[in-house]
């Protein structure tokens, strides 16, 4: 009799399932499945310590998909639980654990959106189940919002975590430990705590891109709050910000990157760095190193440092702002030839812009006599000044509709190896007025010190970067697109931007993203007016 009823359910049970599904074309299933049972029961107290597993029961077949991402245990349970059924469907879900709990605890388990059904894999979402080891449920609630200081767009998997500020609580806690309370920030970038017991924690958010729980300098943003919670007096916290958090300094690499070409690259912002070969004579060496830059280019003549090998290993000591502690060799290959290259950037060249030529190695020198100009086969006027150590600008008179000749003969540049360019000829030509749009931006309650405005195109390419103070700005001969502005506030005066730090409880200096794309079009005026947020 019971393999008859067993039989018989079986068949209910297939029958009810397949009702379900869609093979005849039928209504398409779309709905989660339900929990009908819990044991222990959701909010049960004086669960024991010792407690070994939780079965949930469903109304039908469930699986648990990614529940490694899904899944959040507040407070963190170590070892891992054992989560159940993987990679089949079962009625059931079950958290095995594998050690003791902790005593007089409120515990959440959110699964996010793993619990799907087994047909069309519709999730029971953000199902959270709660249980205590004491004689209470703790109720306490904190929500808030998480924003990117650098976008506007949607935020994703983003970590809100609460660590306990206990006797011996430091910042440092959060480099090195899981949270004591976890949440995820949702499509709104928001979140919410709920079950939280009364005390004083540090809100912190990140990116938990290893994941691991813990931020990971070197590849996660986070934010954090600036001042301690006290969950009995704060339900709402203040939004969070996230940044690009400041790097500590430590050597990363050196390698070769041309003839005669060695880059060094490290991690921090060190304001003045600086190699010595310790291997080898290398001669009259070359450092490019601008400050807070996180490489330094080392430039040496191959000739005259006469390697004997086709590969040779080279040393150095790289000393940083004053310390030096690091020790890099480097593979050099002398079979790289030299090869010194000169080129134009000519891109959607108008009478607001400059020319500009590159070249592939530091300019040590320039000599018009060797440089003409020429518009429509007619010599130009010009005149020539270096802008940085690769970089020159040719300045003449650029008009619509027009072509233009430039050519620099064997001379025009000689490098820093003493070596002259080959000739190049650079031609362009320019289009209409009425091919491109300008755009006035009028900034209200500008910031009281000095800024970066930032112009980015439709692709987030950065267009122009202005150090000022002012607050009427005008693009000139915008090709037609979209555009949008941001402002970075320079709130030291030290004219480089300074990113946050959770150890000296610095936030970030302020970031401003002008909320809406401006869309500029050919043979338009547009104005816009910036009406930024008043200084509290």
């Amino acid at each position: 009799m019971k393999k008859y009823i067993f039989y018989i359910a079986s068949i209910l049970l297939f029958v009810q399932c397949a009702q379900r599904g869609t093979p005849s074309g039928g209504l398409k299933d779309i709905t989660p499945p339900k929990l009908v049972r819990a044991v222990p029961d959701t909010l049960s107290t004086n669960v024991s310590t010792k407690l070994k597993e939780i079965n949930l029961y469903f109304d039908e077949l469930v699986q648990l998909r990614d529940y490694s991402k899904n899944i959040i245990i507040s407070p963190p349970v170590e070892p891992t639980p054992t989560f159940l059924p993987a990679g089949t469907a079962s009625h059931k879900v079950q958290v095995k654990f594998n050690d003791t709990l902790r005593p007089n605890t409120t515990y959440t388990i959110n699964f996010g959106k793993s619990i799907v059904d087994n047909n069309e894999g519709n999730p029971y979402s953000f199902f959270t189940y709660v249980f205590s080891t004491g004689k209470t449920i703790d109720s306490l609630t904190l929500s808030g919002e998480v924003k990117d200081m650098m976008s506007n767009e949607p935020l994703k998997d983003i970590v809100v975590a609460l660590y306990e500020v206990g006797k011996n609580y430091s910042d440092s806690v959060v480099f090195k430990e899981k949270p004591y309370y976890i949440a995820k920030v949702d499509s709104a970038n928001r979140y919410e705590f709920k079950y939280l017991k009364a005390g004083k924690f540090r809100l912190v958010a990140f990116e938990d891109k290893v994941p691991n729980v813990k931020i990971d300098l070197k590849q996660e943003k986070m934010a954090f709050a600036s001042e301690i919670i006290d969950t009995q007096t704060t339900r709402v916290a203040a939004t969070l910000a996230l940044f690009t958090p400041e790097q500590g300094y430590r050597y990363q690499d050196g390698k070769q990157e041309g003839y005669g070409r060695i880059n060094f690259y490290v991690m921090g912002n060190p304001e003045k760095m600086e190699v010595k070969p310790i291997s080898h004579d290398l001669g009259e060496l070359l450092q490019i190193h601008r400050a807070y830059s996180d490489t330094l280019q080392m430039y040496f003549n191959p000739e005259k440092a006469n390697f004997k090998d086709k590969r040779t290993r080279l040393k150095f000591t790289l000393t940083h702002d004053a310390v030096t502690d690091s020790i890099s060799t480097v593979l050099y290959d002398n079979s790289i030839k030299y090869n010194f290259k000169v080129y134009g950037g000519t891109d959607d060249m108008t009478p607001a812009k400059k020319l500009q030529i590159g070249a592939d190695y530091p300019i040590d020198t320039f000599n018009t006599k060797f440089i003409s100009v020429k518009k429509d086969s007619v010599a130009l006027d010009f005149t020539v000044k270096k802008i940085n150590y690769r970089k020159l600008q040719i300045d003449f008179p650029i008009q619509w509709e027009s072509k233009y000749q430039v050519e620099l003969l064997p001379g025009a540049i000689t490098n820093w190896f003493g070596k002259e360019n080959d000739t190049v000829a650079i031609d362009f030509g320019t289009k209409r007025e009425r091919d491109y749009g300008n755009l006035e931006l009028i900034l209200q309650n500008k910031p009281d010190s000095p800024f970066w405005l930032k112009l980015f195109d439709s692709s987030s390419k950065e267009i122009y970067s202005i150090y000022t103070t002012d607050s009427k700005f005008d693009f000139k001969f915008l090709p037609p697109k979209k555009y949008h502005f941001q402002i970075w506030v320079d709130e030291n005066k030290n004219k480089r931007y300074d990113t946050g730090n959770i150890l000296e409880n610095r936030q970030p200096e302020p970031v401003y993203i002008y909320p809406d794309p401006i869309n500029v079009k050919a043979f338009w005026d547009v104005k816009e007016t910036w009406v930024l947020p008043k200084k509290e």
